[in-house]
């Protein structure tokens, strides 16, 4: 029985011995692949699908660091050992054809009137310092000079380099004006702020990292320019006709026949509007409190700014409101609309307001922030 047996091993051995080295080249089993499961790719959207960008971030006003300066509550605790002053005071005689030309910086620019043919410009330097050797040093890179060509007669601060490492200093550079109310004035000033009255002659004002006031305007060709004012409210009391370029501050304008300009990182609002307006607003906001039911024609060009305007009543005007990524929020009891275009992402509004026949125009386009129109 145990013949049989060594035979039958013997043959399931040879039978290994051949099959092992056929395995060992064999390719190793790969099923299939599965069919795929991918899900399919979303569907590409089409124009007025796309989703709006984001809005850019506004830039950061530049830093910039003037000579110390300190202000009254720094002024209580600290006492300078030494102060010194010179003025410059210059009175010119003047016809209405007279333009005056102030160019200042470091210190404030206070106009008045008077019934006289004549200017006079007065300038308080002053410098204050730890020792009387650093305060003299300052006055003396502190000057002022004046210049009269044509009709012009101009008067500008001029100063040289002043050193911040010898401790606690300052300085300021005061004008004083005098002037008759029919001339022509221009003020530049920088680090300061400007105080202006009742004016009829134009007027032509720059400021920068200050502050203004101003009284009534008469003349129809103003023009106000001011970037980073945003310290304390900015005011004109009646503009009748003129140009506003605002950067990085605040207006409140009480009344105006008519204002063009440009407006960014800023806020202008104006209490009575009577005839025109043409503004660009991007990144602020812009409110008049009441447009005048007689007013001829108003167009804004608006970004990321909420644009809000009200109106007198009996008010009847015609409109075309364009919005985008923005809705035209008004009360449709007092409008009647001729086309009404809605898309995806903006919108088109024509048609009038008010019930009487129209007197006036206006074309809004918006992007980024609402519209508004109210009574």
């Amino acid at each position: 029985m145990k013949l049989p047996l060594f035979k039958s091993l013997r043959y399931h051995i040879a039978t290994l011995l051949v099959i092992l080295p056929a395995l060992a080249t064999a390719q190793p089993y790969a099923p299939e692949p599965c069919p795929s499961q991918t899900p399919p790719a979303p569907p590409t959207l089409n124009a007025q699908q796309t989703l709006p960008p984001a809005p850019p971030v506004p830039p950061v006003p530049p830093v910039v660091m003037p000579p110390h300066q300190p202000g009254r509550q720094e002024a209580e605790v600290y006492t300078y050992k030494s102060e010194r002053r010179k003025t410059f005071d210059k009175t010119y005689k003047v016809n209405k054809s007279d333009v005056l030309s102030i160019d200042n910086k470091f210190g404030n620019v206070h106009v008045n009137t008077w019934n006289r043919n004549e200017i006079q410009v007065k300038v308080d330097i002053i410098s204050r310092a730890n020792s009387e050797q650093t305060a003299q040093e300052m006055l003396n890179k502190i000057n002022v000079v004046d210049n009269r060509s044509g009709n012009t007669i101009a008067v500008k601060t001029e100063m040289g380099s002043m050193n911040s490492k010898s401790g606690h200093q300052s300085f300021e550079i005061n004008y004083t004006v005098n002037m008759p109310a029919d001339n022509n004035l221009m003020v530049k000033n920088s680090f300061g702020n400007v105080y202006l009255p009742d004016m009829k002659g134009k007027v032509d004002l720059h400021v920068r990292y200050g502050a203004f006031k101003a009284g009534n305007l008469a003349n129809a060709s103003n023009s106000i320019k001011a970037s980073f004012c945003q310290s304390t409210p900015n005011t004109i009391g009646y503009l009748n006709k003129g140009n506003v370029d605002l950067a990085y501050s605040t207006l409140n304008l009480g009344n105006t026949n008519g204002v063009n300009g440009l407006v960014k990182y800023s806020d202008l609002k104006i209490g009575n509007l009577s005839e025109a307006l043409e503004m660009d607003v991007k990144y602020s906001s812009f409110k008049v409190d009441n447009v005048k039911k007689n007013f001829k024609n108003i167009s804004v060009n608006g970004g990321f700014t909420p644009i809000q305007l009200h109106f007198e009543d009996d008010s009847a005007f015609d409109f075309n409101v364009n919005v985008q990524y923005a809705d035209f929020k008004v009360d449709r009891n007092l409008v009647k609309f001729t086309t009404m275009e809605k898309g995806h992402t903006s919108a088109e509004y024509k048609g009038k307001y008010g019930s009487a026949a129209p007197k006036g125009s206006i074309n809004i386009t918006s992007k980024y922030n609402d519209v508004k129109f109210t009574k």
